[in-house]
């Protein structure tokens, strides 16, 4: 049995920070019923639609990071694969340790002023937004300006989990997401069964943000320290090296929010509250199964960084190979465990009428699935610092965005649904395409072979 066990690991290929990924992953599957039941019981559905739009307005942050998280993580992971962390401070090669302590103390100060520029821009925008379509009655202005706060406040933060996710500290990082999950997860509950209504969002990421100022001042400040106290002097140089690469991340990053984050507000535009919180929440469990698969690649982003750096492309290669398809079945396999389960809600549950049709949620999951191997082949490329999926990224985003307003003004949250769905399928052959064309090129001696389901 004990033989048995650990082929099937090695075959999953399950390690700390895969585990840790998965605890936050499993999590927000356990902990997603209890969420979809208290927001089904205790708010109404005018107000499940305000709850859910909230998160993807707040999602335009992405558009004002400019893809510069992305950046943190590739450019760290390239810099630490020559250092090392003794007592909680980083040392090694004197070069690679001047730029990448340089890089942080860029980051921090960046992310400061975008937590500010969160509260500046998106507040008032999305006020705008939200009250052009609100109903009498609902109590959201408030609790929509208190959530902007907390999440100005967590954005600043969030640079150091990201310098030390580049050096691969991916372990550390995935178990501070999970604990970060758990307390945004128990603070809503509490906050919901207290029937402070929308209240629970704000609530909920104020909770997330004392754990992550809790876990760093507790585990990281020596590196926080040793930051802060790095000169600027370079700053100039290090934003002319980053910028090649960072105006396609942002691009890239600003065409994810068009193509994964329309859906709910285009609803709730055009056809209400109530059907962009049935969209919502449908949304809610098919990210769960994403980000669940994407578990796989993710964790080995820094891993490929440091492994290019190294020139061990055969062995980059084969971890790739086995990552992406592991994703790409394990989200097959939970797209139909999902689906059932959606059947079974909408045909013996009350609460199955806060979720959208059977059909229109197949779709999704469709997509789903093909964005993994999609995603699998963009984080190979962009572990080289580059990123050759730009005008994939920004033609997807624009054929989605047409088809999601477009099928909603026809035939609402099923054409959509459905344009989604046929869009993600019809740009997978042109990814796998230009994948193969910049793996061939970058290290041709190297031969790859692309996973199951990647074309």
């Amino acid at each position: 049995m004990a033989v048995l066990l650990q082929r099937v690991n090695h075959w999953l290929g399950i390690d700390r920070a895969i585990f840790f990924n998965l605890c936050g992953r499993f999590w927000s599957l356990l902990a997603g019923p209890v969420s979809i039941l208290l927001i089904g019981t205790y708010l109404t559905k005018v107000e499940q639609g305000f709850f859910y739009t909230f998160s993807t307005i707040l999602g335009l942050q992405v558009i004002l990071e400019l893809g510069f998280n992305q950046c943190l993580v590739q450019f760290t992971s390239h810099e630490y694969a020559r250092l090392q962390f003794r007592e909680g401070r980083l040392e090694g090669d004197s070069t690679a340790l001047g730029r990448l302590l340089g890089l942080g103390r860029l980051a921090l100060l960046w992310y400061a002023v975008l937590g500010l520029l969160l509260m500046l821009v998106i507040g008032p925008a999305g006020q705008a937004f939200l009250g052009s379509r609100a109903v009498s009655g609902t109590n959201w202005v408030v609790p929509w300006w208190l959530l902007c706060g907390a999440a100005g406040l967590n954005l600043a933060i969030q640079p150091v989990w990201f310098i030390l996710e580049g050096c691969n500290q991916v372990a550390a990082v995935n178990a501070y997401r999970t604990l970060n999950q758990v307390a945004l997860g128990v603070a809503a509950w509490a906050a919901l069964l207290a029937q402070a209504r929308l209240y629970a969002a704000p609530v909920a990421a104020a909770a997330g943000l004392l754990v992550g100022v809790g876990l760093l001042a507790a585990t990281r400040r020596p590196l926080i320290a040793q930051l802060w106290r790095h000169s600027m002097a370079g700053a100039g140089g290090l934003l002319r090296e980053l910028w090649p690469f960072q105006w396609r991340m942002a691009i890239s990053f600003a065409s994810g929010y068009l193509i994964f984050s329309l859906f709910t507000p285009v609803l709730f535009y055009v056809q209400g509250p109530e059907v962009a919180g049935q969209m919502g929440m449908t949304w809610q469990i098919v990210g769960a199964l994403s980000m669940m698969a994407s578990a796989w690649v993710t964790t080995k982003a820094p891993r490929y960084g440091m492994l290019i750096s190294q020139g061990q492309f055969a062995e980059l290669d084969a971890l790739f190979r086995r990552v992406t398809t592991q994703a790409v079945v394990l989200c097959a396999l939970g797209g139909v465990c999902l689906l059932a389960a959606v059947a079974v809600l909408k045909n013996h549950f009350a609460l199955g009428s806060r979720f959208l049709d059977l059909i229109p949620t197949v779709f999704l999951v469709i997509a789903t699935v093909v964005n993994q191997a999609v995603f699998g082949q963009a984080c190979y490329l962009r572990a080289h610092k580059r990123e050759p999926f730009l005008g994939v990224s920004v033609a997807n985003a624009l054929a989605t965005s047409a088809g999601v307003i477009g099928g909603t003004l026809v035939f609402g949250a099923f054409g959509a649904c459905l344009a989604y769905a046929v869009t993600q399928t019809l740009m997978l052959p042109l990814a796998t395409a230009i994948f193969r064309a910049k793996r061939r090129a970058w290290h041709p001696d190297a031969a790859v072979t692309v996973p199951a389901g990647a074309g």
